[in-house]
């Protein structure tokens, strides 16, 4: 399994510790206030869609810019 993946099957085991950003898609811990990636401040807590969400992002390769990236 990839790190992806492993890390996709950690977030649908748990969902409940987690959230979706509304403004670029990205899983977030549930305690985060503003997105690492866009800076959104609106979430989705529904489970099943951060489930759903988890496996399509586990499934495939990172699309979007990590701050990391920018250094």
């Amino acid at each position: 399994m990839t790190k992806r993946q492993l890390r996709a099957n950690s977030i649908i085991q748990e969902p409940e510790k987690y959230k979706l950003c509304e403004g670029c898609e990205s899983i977030v811990d549930i305690g985060v206030k503003l997105c690492s990636v866009c800076n959104a401040y609106r979430f989705d807590t529904d489970i099943r869609r951060i489930c759903s969400h988890a496996k399509i992002l586990g499934s495939r390769e990172r699309q979007s810019v990590a701050k990391s990236d920018l250094y």
